[in-house]
């Protein structure tokens, strides 16, 4: 019952960590391959370089050893090709880091002697300290202990000169755990005080803890059991402060250690039991071999031979999962002997042919003699019995005789029926072959269709590229203006003006706001189409979302309609969703709501479906209606209210406005949620629009806000002085920036273009810079680059400004070249909130 238990826990672990494997790492896997596919395109050798970089130390992280050997190898030739003196270093150890993990020692310690050869005693000392210590464990492990010596010996020196009392502590703590493994427990312990003297200056009371442990077994090597104590507990104690429950486990494996060498056998059994209860529940495997080895010595030692049998048993198969591993000798030798006790001849001769295999080293006079010892007595069985087993045989070949006319009989019958095979055969075979030479007709057929779907595929394609590539231009040509017209339009609502100049404004600025919204229609629909939208999940805070959402349509509220939010007190306060996208998919829907009811209500609902209990929490389905009592739509209408540019009736462009994207849009990014948007309705009664997520859900305790200030936005110029640059070919643009900027207390400097900006900047010093993306001759990202070149530290703070729509990985390659992103166009509230947001991260 026990064994079952523990075979479920790993069964259990197992599943936990491969599921979330798959989340964690595939997204991040793509963007990866994607960065290296772009520089390659781009001929950017540097960026091919670290992006192949990160590809393999990511397929190392999630065990595809062999891949991950691949890329490097790839980083390699490049680095060299380059003549990066660095980065072919750098994979150079990188190769012997995945190598000595994939067990190919001697592959590993090549790899770290090219380094070594590379690097020279002249250069960088950190690096070479590094590769000295990554060499000497795996000569470590190859059972070379001079060579290791020597190699952790050079690295300390070197770290010792350098003062760096971080790296000084793993220096000295794997040359004690060295000495530790050739039983020199003296100087294991002058080392490890070093490590400890060394680790107050650096101030990590984890490593601390593991410093005490080792101390805490050298002094048992010793045989000096107090001192032994002392240091585990201390170690034990230090680790509980941390959430590391396999820490603690090897620690009581220690004790365990401890208290069989005491021969306190019941408490070395409690504490063994212990630690491997955590090492199964946390699917950590590396020290079970040696906890399974301890585990059946006490067995042993209290006369429990076949519960002792049955754990060495489990601590070789552990052991012959891990090179290098002494316990695997041990578990061998203490089988054999134990099976021989037994009077089990025949299973002691193999665990000691199996110990002559694994090490010869070990292969004594001693034993070589017991061994022959037990394979004389075997082979004397085996004798008796290969005697008694030829009297048996003589006896059945006396019956034999009787029965070979009967067989003779048979083999004569089998022989015809052959024959009959043999000539059905031959008559489906030419069969068969007719039947392959119509599929061979047929699939040349196909080919030749198969040649004419490519063809016309790549032509779809094309014009869909085409497409795309218009909806872009046109998205960058109507933005450039619509910047002007909303900024000047903002600007002049600030004028005094008269009551019809203020109608006017008005019917400007509701007109641009229309036209806005049906351009991100439009880009969305195009997005979703050529499947470039992705979601960005977050762990969101419900109510507050919902209760924004219901301030946006204050505008959309009319006399007559009511509006109604219901939240069912068992959803969870916090749900993982992408904010932005839920906000656009509700919001759709209630404008929807509000537009096509003149009377009555209309009402969002949010109500929990199923809950399921996983092994991290809880799963919920919830469910999110918007409810109208509004003008309702015919039956045979429904089918098509989905289908983009199109409306239940064509009356209702010319009473109500819109171009049919809306449901199009939250519908296709409904879908991306993976979920389904569901409609009913009766024309005249109301429409229904439902939709169900799951997601993980939390509840948490949230303490109330203590609002102690309120900000003064109105002179955000004295409030956040900063020194602001404006750069934008568009002159018209250029303007209504400065105009905004100076409206709010600043004095910007402008530049038209490019090199006019890298000047600016260099010669002043600005401490934020709008930067347009699109300009002739140096164009927005260039002059980023160059500026973050000649300022390097005292780069200022920029924030670029495009008309332009960007697919997920142009908008990630973005990121990395500037602090921010603002779409055109923009409002002056969103100018201040980009000022406030990165005052406080400017270099004034």
């Amino acid at each position: 019952m026990k064994m079952l238990r523990i075979a479920l826990i790993t069964i259990i672990g197992l599943f936990q960590f491969l599921n979330g494997l798959s989340q964690v790492t595939s997204n991040e896997l793509n963007d990866k391959l994607e960065n290296y596919r772009l520089s390659k395109l781009e001929g950017d050798t540097a960026n091919q370089i670290e992006a192949l970089h990160e590809i393999a130390v990511h397929l190392k992280r999630v065990g595809e050893l062999d891949s991950s050997i691949i890329y490097l190898k790839k980083e390699l030739e490049l680095s060299k090709l380059k003549g990066d003196t660095y980065n072919y270093i750098r994979s150079l150890n990188a190769l012997g880091i995945v190598e000595k993990q994939h067990g190919n020692f001697s592959n590993s310690e090549e790899y770290y002697n090219r380094a070594l050869l590379s690097l020279g005693n002249d250069g960088d000392s950190l690096l070479l300290a590094k590769i000295h210590n990554n060499l000497g464990l795996v000569q470590k492990l190859e059972g070379k202990v001079d060579d290791a010596l020597s190699n952790f010996i050079h690295s300390i020196r070197i770290r010792t000169e350098l003062k760096d009392s971080a790296s000084l502590v793993v220096a000295h703590n794997n040359l004690a755990l060295l000495y530790m493994e050739i039983e020199d427990f003296n100087d294991a312990i002058d080392q490890l005080q070093l490590a400890k003297r060394a680790c107050r200056n650096y101030g990590s009371d984890y490593k601390m803890s593991i410093i005490d442990h080792n101390l805490g077994l050298s002094y048992l090597g010793l045989n000096s059991i107090d001192d032994a104590i002392s240091y585990l507990t201390k170690a034990k104690k230090a680790r509980s402060t941390f959430d590391d429950p396999v820490g603690k486990a090897s620690i009581d494996m220690s004790f365990g250690k401890l208290w069989l060498q005491e021969k306190e056998y019941s408490k070395a059994l409690d504490v063994l039991t212990k630690a491997q209860h955590v090492f199964i529940s946390k699917n950590s495997e590396k020290l079970l071999d040696e906890l399974y080895y301890l585990k059946a010595m006490t067995l042993k030692k209290v006369g429990q031979s076949d519960s002792a049998s049955h754990y060495f048993e489990m601590s070789i198969e552990q052991a012959e999962k891990h090179l290098g591993s002494r316990f695997l000798v041990k578990s061998y030798r203490e089988m054999a002997l134990l099976k021989k006790k037994q009077g089990d001849l025949q299973s002691s001769n193999y665990y000691l042919s199996k110990l002559i295999q694994v090490q010869d080293s070990l292969n004594e006079l001693e034993i070589r003699k017991k061994a022959s010892e037990l394979e004389h007595q075997y082979n004397s069985q085996i004798k008796e019995k290969e005697i008694q087993s030829l009297e048996k045989v003589n006896r059945l070949n006396e019956r034999l005789k009787k029965r070979n006319f009967w067989f003779f009989l048979i083999t004569a019958i089998l022989l015809i029926v052959a024959v009959v095979f043999a000539v059905s055969l031959y008559y489906e075979m030419r069969s068969k072959k007719r039947v392959a030479d119509e599929l061979t007709k047929t699939n040349r057929s196909l080919a030749r269709s198969n040649s004419a779907l490519k063809r016309a595929n790549a032509k779809a394609e094309e014009a869909l590229q085409i497409k795309r590539d218009f909806v872009a231009a046109v998205s960058h040509e109507i933005r450039t203006p619509m910047t002007s017209v909303i900024g000047m339009t903002e600007l002049l609502a600030d004028t005094p003006l008269s009551n019809d100049q203020k109608k006017y404004l008005k019917v400007v600025k509701n007109s641009s706001s229309s036209l806005l919204v049906l351009l991100n229609d439009i880009l969305d629909f195009s997005k979703i189409e050529a499947k470039q939208i992705k979601l960005h999940y977050e762990e969101v805070q419900l109510k507050p979302l919902l209760s924004e959402i219901e301030l946006l349509l204050k505008k959309e509220k009319k006399e007559n309609v009511e509006f109604e939010l219901i939240v069912d007190n068992d959803v969870p306060q916090f749900i993982y969703i992408d904010q932005n996208r839920m906000r656009q998919v509700l919001v759709n829907l209630l404008h929807n709501a509000f537009k096509f009811t003149h009377e009555g209500k209309v009402q969002l609902t949010v109500k929990p479906g199923k809950k399921e209990k996983t092994l991290n929490g809880y799963l919920y389905d919830i469910v999110f209606q918007v409810k109208d009592t509004g003008i309702g739509i015919s039956k045979h209408k429904l089918k098509w209210i989905f289908e983009s540019f199109h409306q239940a009736d064509s009356s209702i462009s010319k009473n109500y406005g819109g171009v049919g994207l809306g449901l199009s849009i939250t519908k296709g990014l409904v879908k991306l949620m993976g979920s389904d948007l569901k409609v009913e309705s009766r024309e005249g009664e109301g429409t229904t629009f439902s939709f169900k997520i799951t997601s993980k859900g939390k509840n948490k305790h949230l303490e109330s806000e203590n609002f102690t200030s309120i900000e003064d936005d109105s002179n955000p110029g004295i409030s956040y002085p900063l020194n602001i640059l404006i750069v934008d070919d568009n002159k018209i643009n250029r303007e209504m920036l400065d105009i905004q900027l100076r409206k709010m207390g600043y004095k910007p400097l402008i530049a038209k273009d490019g090199e006019e900006a890298i000047n600016i900047a260099v010669n002043r010093q600005p401490d934020l810079i709008f930067m347009d993306i699109m300009m002739p001759g140096i164009d927005g990202i260039e002059a980023t680059r160059k500026i973050r070149e000649k300022l390097k530290d005292e780069s200022p703070i920029i924030i670029a400004l495009s008309a332009d729509t960007f697919s997920a990985q142009s908008q990630s390659s973005m990121i990395h070249t500037f602090d921010d992103y603002m779409s055109k166009p923009f409002f002056a509230q969103g100018l201040l909130e980009a000022i406030k947001k990165w005052y406080g991260k400017t270099k004034t």
